[in-house]
């Protein structure tokens, strides 16, 4: 294999290995913040400044009770096994909608690119 395409590869790899870490750590997040505050599945008709009230109110009681907690019960399952993600099919499939109608951005392949090489230099 030329040693081009071996850097590639390994380029590449390292890359979407720490894609993927970031995503689960930001899904598993957004998981139990979600299921911590019920009210977030399924907001009520407030005015959408309101609305957005309630998500910044949530989070930061959520960031409080994670910097505070000994033991933060909603995230003891995750922090054993980072593997381990919260299932919310109406996440998933939002998440599958945003995939199915994404165009190719070369502005964002060249960013990706970039976050890359950063990677390949660490």
């Amino acid at each position: 294999m030329h040693n081009g395409l071996i850097y590639m590869l390994t380029h590449l790899l390292r890359f979407d290995h720490a894609h993927s870490s970031l995503r689960c750590t930001i899904e598993r997040t957004f998981g139990v913040w979600k299921n911590r505050w019920k009210i977030l599945h399924h907001m009520p008709r407030f005015p959408f400044t309101k609305q957005v009230k309630i998500v910044i109110a949530s989070m930061v009681l959520h960031n409080f009770i994670r910097v505070n907690a000994d033991i933060d019960q909603e995230f003891k399952p995750y922090d054993d096994n980072d593997d381990k993600l919260p299932s919310d099919d109406e996440e998933e499939n939002a998440t599958q909608d945003v995939y199915e109608k994404r165009r190719p951005n070369h502005e964002m392949d060249k960013e990706r690119d970039s976050i890359a090489t950063l990677l390949m230099l660490r």
